[in-house]
């Protein structure tokens, strides 16, 4: 795993939830855990990048181990 502060602090926040929980994923939540508003959205951006939160017709989906991007 590449992810260090704030990343893996989400990454572990939606990582302790069951398979198929919904839920928000909003600042406010992640400031109980330490992270401030602007590096939740830096963070959260870094891990739709490396492919941990990715975009769906349902809003994001958390993967544990990061999905490729294909371009086609």
């Amino acid at each position: 795993m590449e992810l260090d502060g704030a990343a893996f602090k989400i990454w572990m926040y939606l990582a302790k939830n069951k398979h198929r929980f919904e839920f928000a994923l909003s600042p406010k939540a992640m400031e109980e855990w330490g992270i401030k508003k602007d590096a939740y959205y830096r963070n959260k951006k870094v891990l739709e990048e490396k492919g941990y939160l990715v975009e769906s017709k349902d809003g994001l989906v958390f993967h544990e181990m990061p999905v490729a991007r294909y371009i086609f």
